[in-house]
């Protein structure tokens, strides 16, 4: 079994211990800080030049409120090396590069104000995705709809969910949704730190659900599974009718001898607003008995002990619909922001890289801190998405 990267977990449990009252486990004194960092007052945000860069390559950090430039007098954090304050450049500028591959977090703090954490991503290299075949459009986008199962093999009503989605996997709709499914709950082989920070994001606490978009107010679970496909089938239309004004190309590098899976997205934005970007990574054709199942013999002639869209990983364990697009706090329309994240197999459990799949999505605020989903496509390991369009 592979065990989860130590300084990942660390950090991510790290993150609700600031809420607890110590926000500072290094101990360190810092310059009015406010009480708890990476909480985030609306209006002040720290903005960084280059959200993905590669190794040795520079990005430069700035301070924003309300839409103000506060740098000079604003203090910068990085929470990944234990709260140290960065100290500006000869030119007054705040930079940081990095000779190894990582994630790395900060803060600022201006006043008794903090903003967000944001993450900076240091990779070996950024991958090509496809050539756009309409660089200058940004309209008309393939739009798709993000599925979230909340499943265990320990829960016997969670069958009727499986059936209603392998009997809509084989509908003229199926390429409307992307699916992934969170074990958590109950125990199972494949329960993961990832999959339970899933839930507890999206307020999962009882099983089966099949939230839509990252909120509970699409639900397409029902007693039947023919139902449950009926209302995938209308979520399905009725997410997708609206316009998406994000559109994603992406490409997957996951080489065993090298020991590391990397993605890197484009996107294209047509619509202003503030945007988060994640990758999670799902696998299929897992093989478990002990699927518990009320339903017995009325479900027989489906397949429970091959289990499919199983959540592995996924890119930020602080904030499930993952880190600002671009590294902004607003990204402009009729612009095309780079994404990319490299992430060591010995962080999460796989068990055939074939059956991996990479599922990136962009989540649009609503207002406020809630992010629903925009777009999402799906990549398997080592392929391409190329951006699409309607017709």
């Amino acid at each position: 079994m592979k065990l989860l990267d130590k300084a990942l977990c660390l950090a991510a449990f790290l993150g609700f211990a600031a809420c607890a009252g110590n926000p500072y486990p290094g101990g360190e004194e810092i310059d009015n800080p406010g009480d708890n960092p990476g909480t985030g007052q609306e209006g002040l945000y720290l903005n960084v030049s280059a959200s993905y860069i590669e190794v040795g390559e520079e990005v430069i950090l700035t301070v924003t409120n309300d839409g103000t430039d506060v740098t000079a007098d604003a203090a910068i954090y990085e929470r990944t090396n234990n709260y140290a304050r960065l100290e500006p450049g000869a030119d007054g500028r705040y930079t940081f590069s990095s000779d190894e591959v990582g994630q790395h977090e900060f803060f600022a703090s201006y006043g008794n104000r903090n903003t967000d954490y944001i993450t900076v991503s240091v990779v070996n290299s950024i991958l090509e995705v496809p050539e756009d075949p309409e660089p200058d459009r940004y309209d008309g986008f393939t739009h798709r709809a993000l599925a979230i199962q909340g499943t265990s093999l320990g829960c016997t009503y969670c069958p009727r969910v499986i059936a209603g989605i392998h009997d809509f996997v084989e509908s003229s709709d199926a390429d409307k949704v992307v699916f992934t499914a969170a074990h958590g709950v109950f125990a199972d082989p494949f329960v993961s730190d990832y999959s339970m920070q899933v839930l507890l994001a999206l307020g999962i606490n009882s099983i089966p659900q099949l939230y839509f978009n990252m909120t509970s107010e699409y639900n397409a679970d029902a007693n039947i599974p023919a139902d449950v496909t009926r209302n995938i089938t209308t979520l399905a239309n009725q997410l997708t009718a609206q316009p998406a004004s994000t559109a994603i190309a992406a490409a997957t590098s996951a080489i065993e001898s090298r020991g590391t899976v990397q993605v890197t997205a484009h996107v294209k934005v047509a619509d202003t607003g503030r945007y988060r970007i994640a990758v999670w990574l799902i696998e299929n054709n897992l093989y478990a008995t002990g699927q518990e199942n009320y339903y017995g013999s009325q479900l027989q002639d489906y397949d429970f002990t091959h289990h499919n869209y199983v959540v592995r990983w996924i890119s930020n364990m602080n904030t499930v619909t993952g880190e600002a697009l671009g590294g902004q706090e607003e990204t402009q329309g009729g612009t095309t922001q780079v994404y990319s994240c490299e992430v060591s197999m010995d962080d999460f459990e796989y068990e055939d890289l074939t059956n991996l799949r990479a599922v990136v999505m962009v989540n649009k605020s609503t207002g406020g801190a809630r992010y629903l989903t925009d777009n999402v496509i799906s990549c398997g390991m080592n392929e391409q998405v190329a951006f699409e369009y309607e017709d």
